[in-house]
């Protein structure tokens, strides 16, 4: 029996390495995403989020060019 990609559990993945599977294809409260990348509980307390993409996504383009 094959499985379709409907009852494929969703993967989301923290850029620490932690991940999250959900059947139902949302994130479980605490972790958050914004602009196709996600946090874990952990690092979203840290303050992982707003350090990534409020500076480091801004200044790493800027130094490139």
């Amino acid at each position: 029996m094959r499985l379709s990609a409907q009852s494929q559990p969703a993967s989301f993945e923290c850029s620490c390495g932690n991940e999250h599977r959900a059947a139902d294809g949302l994130l479980p409260m605490g972790w958050t995403a914004r602009h196709g990348a996600c946090w874990c509980p952990d690092c979203t307390r840290s303050g992982a989020p707003a350090r990534q993409l409020l500076h480091g996504g801004t200044r790493q383009r800027r130094r490139a060019a």
